[in-house]
């Protein structure tokens, strides 16, 4: 099957829980599923993971970082792009060892103007700093998260694989 992949004008939050269910996944304003990934020549089988979040359970390493971030103020919003959330993508950019969008809205949306998800943001703050957000599109019945990045200064509170159902 190598790539498909689908240029969206329009998706409804059913539609979008119907690709999900199927292990395709959002890149900008396409839809995509892969049975091969090559990375430095290296061709890799993906692993497209769900988690019921209802089912999920606090492990030792959960419970501490919600215990360190509780000092923080988060909030949940429509997704918007400000020029402090591009330059807090950017720095996070810097510290990664892996390849990543050249920036925020190129990742989201590619050329596009028009989002055909139901896009929603969180945003972490430390005072009026803001040091993580994560980007995750809503189905009807699920969600798919896009992107999490933070500030590397909070590293140690903060982790991109640990941190989405916390942040």
């Amino acid at each position: 099957m190598d790539l498909q992949a689908i240029e969206l004008a329009d998706l409804t939050p059913a539609q979008l829980d119907s690709f999900l269910s199927f292990g395709w996944f959002r890149i900008q304003q396409t839809i995509f599923t892969t049975d091969k990934l090559v990375f430095d020549g290296v061709a890799y089988q993906p692993v497209w993971l769900r988690v019921l979040l209802k089912d999920l359970k606090d492990g030792k390493r959960y419970k501490t970082l919600r215990k360190k971030n509780c000092k923080f103020h988060t909030e949940i919003c429509k997704a918007k792009i400000t020029s402090v959330h591009e330059q807090l993508f950017n720095e996070y950019k810097e510290t990664v060892s892996f390849e990543t969008a050249p920036g925020l809205y190129w990742l989201l949306y590619g050329n596009s103007y028009n989002n055909v998800y139901d896009t929603y943001m969180i945003n972490m703050y430390d005072g009026e700093k803001l040091i993580a957000a994560g980007y995750f599109d809503l189905g009807k019945t699920s969600a798919a998260g896009i992107s999490v990045f933070y500030d590397p200064a909070y590293n140690n509170l903060i982790s991109g694989a640990s941190s989405a159902p916390y942040v």
